[in-house]
C-alpha cells in the first residue's frame, strides 16, 4: 500500500507542482500531498487540445528544441525567509467579538467586547471604529438627544457617542452587566448584590441605587413605554416605579434568561422549561398575566416583535438560525442567518432586519418583505482556513466574516465568491478541478468549479467543523458526513464515547500510505474534564490512539510514517511525535506557548508551528522544526495572532493568516541537520534492535533512474512521491516556449526564459475554440484548452508569443519528487521541473 495512496493524491496535485495543505483552529487537518502530482483520471472526460494529427511520436525535427535551455538557476536562500504579504479588503479597525448593537437615524453601533472599540456602520460597510474602554457589551440609545451609551464591563465605565465621536467617559461606582435609559436617567444593573446603580444621563453623574430582593446578577433591563422598569435576574421578573424608586410587582419565573418589550403592551419571556422544552411565554404588562405560550425548537438567544404585523423573530447561538412566528405563535418560516447570532435590531423605514453574528463577527441584513438575506457586513477580517491549488497555484481563502471565499493568484485578488454563510473550510480537489467549501451555519458543503459556479451540494450534520480531501478513494470527509464523490454515497461518520454520545469529528488526518482517517473529536465529558481525542476509523469502527489529552492540531507526515499531535489543556501545551504504524510515542516536546495552528511542508521537511506570544497575545510566534530530527530549524515573530495556515508546495511558501487581516507568505527551504535522528520507537528489550527507517513513498521508475542519479549530484530531486505516469500528452511550440498537456487535464506553460506555469484545463465543447486574434503569417493561435489558458490567463500570451505549429499527441513519462518532477516526452525530450517554479532541459537517459 505504500506510495499507492501517494499516486493516486499526488496524480491529481502533480501536474501542478505544488501541495496540497491547510490549517484549521479545532478544524480538519489534511496531511500535505506532494506537490507536481498528475490528476486523478475522472469519470468525466476532459477535453483535449484538437490535434491536426495523432501520431504516437512527435518527430525528431519538431522536437528539436529552438528554446534555449534556460539559464542556470539562481543561488536559493540558505533558511525560511519571509518574502511578501497580502492584506486583505480592509476595514478602518477590526471589531472582534461583538456583543450588541443599536439603530439610530439609520446607523448601526455595535460594541466590540474583544478589542474594545464600537463599529459604526452607513449603508453597507463600517465607516468608522470607535475605541471606547474595555469589554464594552451593553448599548441604549437616547434618540432624543441623539446619543449612544455603551457600558464597559471590565473598567466600570459608561462611554458616550454622538454621531461620529466618543465625546465622554464616566466612571462608575462598580462593575455593572446590564443597560437602559430612563428618560434622563441611564439604570445599571450591578454584576453582583441585586443592586441597579442609577446615573444622570446628562452628565454621569451618580443619583443613587436601588436594591432588590435578589441577590444575583441583573441580567437585563428594559424601559416600558408604559413608563415601568422591568429588571430580570436568574429566576424573578420585577417591576419598579422609575419616579418613587419603589418595587411594584415580583414573579418567579423559573429558569427564563431572555426578556423582551414590545409596542403592544406586550411582555417576551424565554427560557429552559423542566420538562426538557424551550419555552416563550407572552404575559400582559404590567399585570405580567400569562396570554400565550410556545415551544420553541432551540434555545432562543435573543428575539424581537415587528411593530408593523406582529411577526416575531428570534435567532438561536447553538443552531445559527432565525426563526420566524406570526403574532398567533405560528411557524412562518427559519433560516440560517450566521455564525452564532446574538443580537437583533429592526429599521422599520427601511425595511431591514439586521442579525448580529458574535462567532462569525458579521452583521446578516435581511429584508423583511420577503423575508431574505440581502447582504453581509463584516466586522473583522476574519479567515478560518486557506488552500493552494497545486495546479494553478491559487490561494483560495474562507473570509468567513464576509461570507466569501478569495482567490489570489500570488498578491493579486483574482475573484471573491459570495457562496455561502459563513465559509469555515475550504480544500481543493485538483483531480476534479473542485473547490470543497464548508458552511458551518447552513450545515452544507459546496462544491465549486473553478468560476465559483456550484456544481454540486450535499447537506451534513449540524455545525460541521473537519473537511478533509481522499483523493485514492474518492471520498470527501466534512464534518459528521462521508461522501463519495463519483456515485455520490453519503455515510455517518461519529465517535461513540464512553458517556452514551456520540461526537462528530473535528478534525481529519488521513493516513495515506494505509488509507486510514484519524479522527479529533470530543470525549463527551462535560465541564473541566471535557477535551479533544484521537481515533484511528477503521472498517467502521473508533480505534483510540493514545495521544495526549486535548489535541487541538493532528497531522500526518507519509514520508516519515509519522502522527505530529499539538495539544494542550490548562496552560500546559505540547508536541507529540507518534509511529503511525503501531501508535506509539517516539518524542514529546513540551512548549510554553498556546498553539494557533501547524502544518507541513514535505519538501523541505519542515513542521511549521503557529504559538501565541507569552508576553505579547497579540502577536505570533513561528517555530519550525526539521522533522529528520525534531530539532528547530527556525523561527519568527508576527503580528496579530495566527488564525490560518497553508502550505504551497509550488514554490514552497508557507501562507499564514492573521486575525487583523494581513496573510505573510514564507519562503521555505530545506535547512541542514546539525544532529543525528534520535527518533527510534522504545524497544521493550534493549536487545532487540529499532525498526528500519520509513523508506520514500514510492520507486523511482527504472527509466527514469540515470536522469534522476545524475541530478542527485547537484540539484536534487529526493524522494520519489508516486509510481511514474505513462499516458498521451498534447503539445504545441511557440515563439518562446511551449505547452503540454497530461491525458489529465493539466495544462504546463512553459516559458523559454526558465520558468513555467500549471493550469487546470477548464475548456469545453461548445465554447468557443480561441479568442478574437490575428496570427502574423506563418504563425498561429492556439485552441481549445491551449487557446483559453493563452486568451484568458495573464501574461501568458505575452510572455509565450504565437503558436509556431499545431498541437500534436505525444508518449510520455512522468514522475513526481520531493522538489519536482521528471518529464519525458517520447524519448527525445527530456525535461526537469523544480519546485521553485522553474525547468530546465537534460539530456535524454531514459529508455522506453
Amino acid at each position: 500500500m505504500k506510495g499507492s495512496r501517494a499516486l493516486a493524491i499526488f496524480v491529481l496535485c502533480l501536474l501542478a507542482i505544488t501541495g496540497c495543505q491547510k490549517h484549521p483552529s479545532l478544524q480538519v487537518t489534511p496531511s500535505p500531498t506532494p506537490w507536481l502530482t498528475l490528476a486523478v483520471p475522472s469519470a468525466t472526460p476532459i477535453a483535449t487540445a484538437k490535434p491536426s494529427s495523432r501520431p504516437s511520436v512527435l518527430p525528431t525535427r519538431t522536437l528539436a528544441p529552438s528554446i534555449p535551455s534556460p539559464s542556470p538557476l539562481p543561488t536559493k536562500p540558505k533558511e525560511p525567509s519571509l518574502v511578501g504579504n497580502i492584506t486583505l479588503p480592509s476595514l478602518p479597525d477590526p471589531g472582534h467579538s461583538p456583543c450588541a448593537l443599536a439603530l439610530l437615524n439609520g446607523r448601526l453601533y455595535i460594541s466590540n467586547r474583544g478589542s474594545n472599540n464600537v463599529s459604526l456602520i452607513e449603508g453597507n460597510s463600517v465607516k468608522r471604529v470607535l475605541p471606547v474602554g474595555k469589554a464594552p457589551c451593553a448599548i441604549t440609545v437616547d434618540p432624543t438627544h441623539k446619543r449612544i451609551y455603551v457600558l464597559n464591563e471590565a473598567d466600570a465605565s459608561v462611554s458616550v457617542i454622538e454621531g461620529e465621536h466618543v465625546i465622554a467617559t464616566w466612571p462608575l461606582t462598580e462593575r455593572a452587566r446590564s443597560l437602559t435609559l430612563v428618560k434622563e436617567e441611564l439604570w445599571l444593573g450591578a454584576s453582583q448584590g441585586g443592586r441597579i446603580l442609577t446615573y444622570s444621563a446628562k452628565d454621569g453623574r451618580p443619583l443613587g441605587q436601588i436594591s432588590l430582593p435578589s441577590n444575583g446578577s441583573i441580567i437585563s433591563l428594559s424601559f416600558s413605554l408604559q413608563g415601568q422598569v422591568y429588571a430580570l435576574t436568574y429566576g424573578h421578573l420585577y417591576i419598579l416605579d422609575p419616579h418613587s424608586r419603589q418595587l411594584l410587582q415580583e414573579k418567579e419565573i423559573g429558569q427564563a434568561n431572555l426578556m423582551a418589550l414590545a409596542r403592544g403592551a406586550v411582555l417576551f419571556l424565554a427560557g429552559y422549561e423542566p420538562s426538557s422544552k424551550y419555552s416563550l411565554k407572552v404575559l400582559e404588562t404590567p399585570s405580567l398575566k400569562e396570554i400565550a405560550s410556545y415551544t420553541l425548537p432551540f434555545p432562543p438567544t435573543a428575539l424581537l416583535q415587528d411593530p408593523r404585523d406582529g411577526r416575531l423573530y428570534i435567532v438561536s447561538q447553538t443552531t445559527d438560525k432565525l426563526l420566524v412566528l406570526s403574532r398567533q405563535g405560528e411557524l412562518l418560516t427559519q433560516l440560517p442567518v450566521g455564525y452564532r447570532p446574538i443580537q437583533l435590531a429592526l429599521d422599520v423605514g427601511k425595511g431591514y432586519l439586521y442579525v448580529l453574528n458574535e462567532g462569525g463577527e458579521n452583521v446578516t441584513v435581511l429584508g423583511t418583505t420577503p423575508l431574505q438575506v440581502i447582504q453581509t457586513i463584516p466586522l473583522a477580517p476574519h479567515v478560518t482556513a486557506m488552500d493552494v491549488d497545486p495546479i494553478n497555484g491559487r490561494l483560495y481563502i474562507a473570509a468567513s466574516s464576509s461570507d466569501s471565499i478569495l482567490v489570489y493568484d500570488g498578491t493579486t485578488l483574482r475573484e471573491q465568491w459570495q457562496v455561502a454563510r459563513y465559509p469555515n473550510q475550504v480544500r481543493v480537489i485538483p483531480s476534479r478541478g473542485w473547490i470543497a467549501v464548508l458552511s458551518l451555519p447552513e450545515a452544507k458543503l459546496l462544491l465549486l468549479n473553478q468560476r465559483g459556479e456550484i456544481v454540486r451540494t450535499h447537506t451534513t450534520g449540524p455545525h460541521p467543523q473537519a473537511l478533509a480531501v481522499d483523493e485514492l478513494t474518492q471520498r470527501i470527509y466534512a464534518g459528521d458526513t462521508i461522501i463519495e464523490w463519483e456515485n455520490q454515497v453519503k455515510y455517518t461518520l461519529r465517535i461513540p464515547t464512553n458517556y452514551h454520545t456520540e461526537e462528530s469529528p473535528i478534525q481529519i488526518a488521513i493516513d495515506t500510505r494505509r488509507n486510514i482517517p484519524y479522527i479529533v473529536s470530543f470525549n463527551g465529558v462535560p465541564g473541566s474534564n471535557g477535551g479533544y481525542i484521537v481515533s484511528r476509523w477503521l472498517d467502521g469502527k473508533a480505534l483510540t490512539v493514545p495521544t495526549k489529552f486535548n489535541v487541538l492540531y493532528l497531522l500526518y507526515d507519509e514520508e516519515l510514517d509519522r502522527l505530529y499531535a499539538l495539544y494542550g489543556r490548562m496552560g500546559r501545551y505540547g508536541l507529540q511525535v507518534i509511529a503511525a504504524d503501531d501508535g506509539k510515542e517516539l518524542l514529546n516536546i513540551p512548549i510554553e506557548q498556546r498553539p494557533l495552528g501547524m502544518v507541513l511542508n514535505p519538501a523541505t521537511r519542515h513542521l511549521w508551528l503557529a504559538l501565541q506570544a507569552s508576553k505579547e497575545p497579540q502577536r505570533t510566534e513561528l517555530r519550525i522544526y526539521d522533522t529528520r530530527a525534531m530539532e528547530q530549524a527556525a523561527k519568527f515573530s508576527l503580528d496579530g495572532k495566527a488564525e490560518a495556515l497553508a502550505v504551497g508546495l509550488r514554490y514552497s511558501r508557507i501562507y499564514v493568516a492573521n486575525d487583523q487581516g494581513r496573510i505573510f507568505i514564507f519562503g521555505d527551504v530545506a535547512t541542514p541537520l546539525t544532529k543525528a535522528s534520535s527518533l527510534t520507537k522504545p524497544s521493550p528489550e534493549a536487545t532487540v534492535p529499532p525498526p528500519p527507517s520509513p523508506t520514500c513513498p514510492a520507486r523511482v521508475d527504472a527509466r527514469l533512474s540515470p536522469l534522476w542519479e545524475a541530478l542527485q549530484k547537484t540539484e536534487p530531486l529526493g524522494c520519489a512521491y508516486s509510481p511514474v505516469q505513462e499516458g498521451t500528452w498534447s503539445i504545441q511550440p511557440f515563439e518562446r516556449g511551449w505547452m503540454y498537456r497530461s491525458n489529465t487535464g493539466t495544462i504546463f506553460v512553459l516559458y523559454q526564459e526558465g520558468t513555467f506555469a500549471t493550469f487546470h484545463d477548464t475548456w469545453r465543447e461548445g465554447q468557443p475554440e480561441s479568442c478574437q486574434a490575428l496570427p502574423p503569417k506563418g504563425l498561429r493561435k492556439p485552441i481549445r484548452g491551449f487557446g483559453l489558458v493563452w486568451c484568458k490567463e495573464p501574461g501568458v500570451h505575452d510572455k509565450l508569443g504565437w503558436a509556431t505549429e499545431e498541437t500534436k499527441n505525444v508518449s510520455g513519462l512522468y514522475q513526481t519528487f520531493a522538489q519536482g518532477a521528471l518529464l519525458v516526452i517520447s524519448q527525445e525530450r527530456s525535461l526537469v521541473l523544480f519546485s521553485n517554479g522553474r525547468w530546465r532541459q537534460l539530456p535524454s537517459h531514459a529508455k522506453q
